[in-house]
């Protein structure tokens, strides 16, 4: 016969066995929800140094020509705003 400790024992590693499955379930759906974020984050890691090496490059520029960001920022913007807008019309 199981004396009163064994058998608290045995319902204490039954308990942390589920608590570890519950765990691994739980893991397994939560990389499966930010696995598409994931991936997005290697690609930006992946070309950080293009990153800095055109944003020198853009820095250079700028301080040679200041007025030339403003405005390609504004085309930027406009660009993006009747993109946006498109995509809202097409829906």
């Amino acid at each position: 016969m199981m004396s009163e400790q064994q058998a608290h024992k045995t319902r204490l590693l039954r308990k942390i066995q589920q608590q570890r499955l519950d765990l691994l379930r739980c893991e397994r759906q939560w990389q499966a929800a930010t696995s598409p974020i994931d991936e997005r984050w290697e690609k930006l890691v992946r070309f950080k140094w293009w990153f800095l090496a055109g944003g020198s490059a853009l820095t250079l520029w700028q301080l040679r020509r200041p007025g030339r960001l403003i405005q390609l920022a504004r085309r930027g913007i406009s660009l993006w705003s009747t993109w946006q807008f498109i995509l809202r019309s097409l829906r």
